[in-house]
């Protein structure tokens, strides 16, 4: 469950995400519940606005250099400001969802830390969560992850003052004979700019970050493991295993995952589209595909999980004849909680797989069809 030190940091994560503009909500930790402010909607609408034009500018640059450049070291540039591009158009995609579904948001996570509060008190009065290690690994994931989003920063910084002629920054518009890339104003303006793009971008990382693990360390962990029948690492009452208890926690759960699919249900299809065309037509960035395919991996494990989960309850042995009667019933009318889109796009057990094996033959082809006409210039990972 969570620990008293996981809702600091939500607290912590929502105040630095909200004055950025990334997202609009913000956090309680007395009640324990999200909210919106007024004026956080605005912020995040100007942000969205902001970024749409970053996004414009990235995606032009790099339509431009492809159309009128072919010398080497161009093509560097052209590899630089493509991944950028895609980079730009996979956290625009987040802050469209995020601007979109803010109350819906707001409403989800609310209900995911109410449900898991009330469970814990209703079933594992007598547990500590401060000693368990699932949620000490949140608390150093999300830990973790603020790290690394300061020192994303810090990078965009140092490579700003490095590589200052790289197209994606704006002076690099106008010609070189006006010497704008020599003022310190303009140096000044870019830097802050640059590092305020990068900054909305880990936001959106952090935002990702804590609403995933609260959902599936916090819910999807008790289905897999508390209303798993047979299993012996349980921690929860095993009155809560019977035909009275199981059937309303399980429905909970189903309408707080019906919630969450709502949000990420078709973002989860175009985030995989653009992140395999970004590895296929890069050729770089081997930590995000790695991460890519561990939460492919982890959605088709829980595809499983769960579908099993449903299975064990065929063992459970009653006392009266009505309530095997019931179970049957429910268990027949349960629906499999997938991550992704029903009849679109869902996540599931060979997903990974599958993956990684369009990447390899994508990856070939486009090799393949490059390298007839032109030579190729990989750059080594800077992501």
């Amino acid at each position: 469950m969570f620990t008293p030190l996981y809702f600091k940091l939500l607290e912590m994560q929502t105040r630095f995400c909200t004055s950025v503009g990334a997202s609009p909500i913000s956090f309680d930790p007395k009640r324990r519940k999200c909210f919106i402010k007024p004026h956080s909607r605005i912020r995040a609408l100007f942000c969205l606005l902001y970024w749409i034009v970053f996004t414009l500018f990235c995606c032009g640059r790099t339509i431009e250099i492809s159309l009128h450049s072919d010398n080497k070291l161009e093509n560097r540039h052209f590899h630089m400001c493509y991944a950028t591009s895609q980079l730009t158009l996979i956290v625009l995609v987040a802050l469209v969802i995020t601007n979109e579904k803010q109350d819906v948001m707001a409403n989800a996570m609310s209900q995911v830390l109410l449900f898991v509060d009330k469970f814990k008190r209703q079933w594992m009065p007598t547990r500590n969560a401060e000693k368990e290690f699932l949620s000490k690994a949140i608390d150093y994931l999300i830990m973790l992850t603020m790290i690394s989003s300061f020192f994303l920063v810090q990078f965009m910084i140092v490579f700003y003052v490095m590589f200052p002629e790289t197209p994606i920054f704006p002076h690099t518009v106008f010609p070189k004979k006006w010497n704008i890339d020599k003022s310190w104003i303009i140096f000044f303006l870019e830097l802050i700019l640059s590092a305020f793009s990068c900054t909305v971008a880990v936001s959106m990382l952090l935002v990702l970050t804590v609403f995933g693990l609260a959902y599936f360390f916090g819910v999807l962990v008790i289905v897999m493991r508390e209303l798993r029948y047979g299993r012996k690492d349980h921690k929860a009452m095993n009155r809560l295993r019977s035909a009275t208890s199981l059937p309303h926690e399980y429905r909970c759960v189903e309408l707080i995952h019906k919630q969450m699919m709502e949000i990420i249900g078709l973002t989860l299809l175009i985030f995989h589209g653009l992140c395999s065309q970004f590895w296929i037509l890069t050729l770089l960035s081997l930590t995000i595909q790695t991460i890519w395919s561990i939460l492919l991996e982890l959605g088709g494990k829980n595809s499983k999980t769960v579908k099993a989960t449903v299975d064990s309850w065929k063992q459970m042995k009653f006392w009266r004849p009505k309530d095997k009667k019931y179970m049957e019933k429910f268990r027949r009318a349960c629906r499999p909680l997938v991550l992704g889109e029903p009849g679109v796009y869902t996540i599931k057990r060979l997903s990974s797989l599958i993956f990684f094996r369009a990447i390899v033959k994508g990856t070939f082809r486009a090799v393949m069809t490059v390298g007839k006409s032109t030579k190729i210039v990989i750059i080594a990972p800077t992501i």
